[in-house]
């Protein structure tokens, strides 16, 4: 395996599992609630001609990566200054995402270990796998992404034998656009953020002409996805339990059934979820660790540890 080149089919499941990990179980958005499947419609549109975007100026300029962009669009100084920023921008996902899944934990599967426990395994571990190379995160997120696509599709089909109305859907827009906007905004700025945080993998692609292509596919394909999972959660669920529940889709499943003796599905989207997070927490990482060797012109590696430290601690504000 070479350690710092992976696939454009690996580059592509990591695009997917970045745009789906930390919203899969979360299953909407407060801003538009009941109706977060078409605050993901919305988004959808717009990210259509973000990602082509994306893909076009990878196509021109090639996967040099976006610190290299910076520093050369906007100079050294003020390169460095967005370099910051986006710096700062993946340790606040790294530690919202950290938070979440914690809290997950806590709530559903291990509420006698403490939080920040199991925080910093988790760290422990995607610090040993980013350390290993992106190669390695390209093939864990190959895996991962097989793996969540059958437990993606076996709930969905599960799902439909247990809809028993759409009423749930009416009636259509109660509230006007104005939430339904607000939450496309947000699903909008969540898959910019996503684009952004894959890039520097971008230019580990084999057949970095091609890292572009990807990138607007796995956009694309997350977008559908969300907006699967939050159609599927309100029919389930329904208007008020979809809009007071946090983790919808684990409750939205866990009341699923599949004839007389298969139950206790949410299992699955717990899975999902665990291996999605871990594979943007290991991005996040990533991303951290190749801005802080372009800030300070780092040809060797940087320490990984501290980072997932400072994430671990930063999880608990959230």
């Amino acid at each position: 395996m070479q350690r710092n080149i992976i696939s454009e089919r690996q580059f592509r499941y990591l695009c997917i599992l970045v745009g789906i990990g930390g919203l899969l179980v979360i299953g909407g958005v407060e801003e538009a609630g009941h109706e977060s499947y078409l605050s993901a419609i919305l988004a959808l549109a717009a990210v259509i001609p973000m990602s082509l975007i994306f893909s076009f100026c990878i196509r021109l300029q090639g996967s040099n990566g976006i610190f290299e962009w910076a520093k050369q669009s906007l100079g050294p100084v003020f390169g460095r200054i967005v370099i910051i920023i986006f710096t700062v921008y993946a340790f606040v996902t790294g530690s919202f995402l950290l938070s979440n899944f914690t809290s997950f934990t806590n709530t559903t599967l291990l509420s006698d270990v403490p939080p920040i426990f199991v925080g910093t395994c988790l760290m422990l571990c995607i610090a040993f796998m980013v350390g290993s190379g992106v190669g390695v995160i390209g093939k864990v997120g190959s895996t991962v992404g097989r793996i969540t696509a059958v437990i993606l599709v076996v709930t969905q089909l599960i799902a439909l034998s247990n809809a028993k109305s759409s009423s749930s859907l009416l009636p259509f827009m109660p509230n006007g656009i104005e939430p339904i906007a607000a939450g496309a905004l947000g699903v909008f700025a969540s898959a910019l953020g996503d684009i952004v945080l894959v890039l520097p993998i971008a230019a580990k692609v084999k057949k970095s002409g091609r890292a572009g292509r990807q990138l607007a596919i796995g956009s694309l394909i997350a977008c559908g996805i969300l907006i699967v999972i939050f159609l599927r959660n309100l029919i389930i669920l329904g208007k008020q339990c979809s809009e007071i529940l946090y983790f919808k889709s684990f409750y939205a499943v866990s009341i699923m059934t599949f004839g007389r003796f298969f139950e206790r599905l949410e299992i699955l989207v717990s899975a999902a979820y665990i291996l999605s997070d871990f594979i943007k927490l290991g991005v996040c990482v990533y991303f951290i660790s190749e801005a802080i060797k372009s800030l300070f012109s780092i040809k060797d590696g940087v320490p990984l540890v501290p980072i997932a430290f400072i994430i671990t601690v930063l999880s608990s504000w959230f």
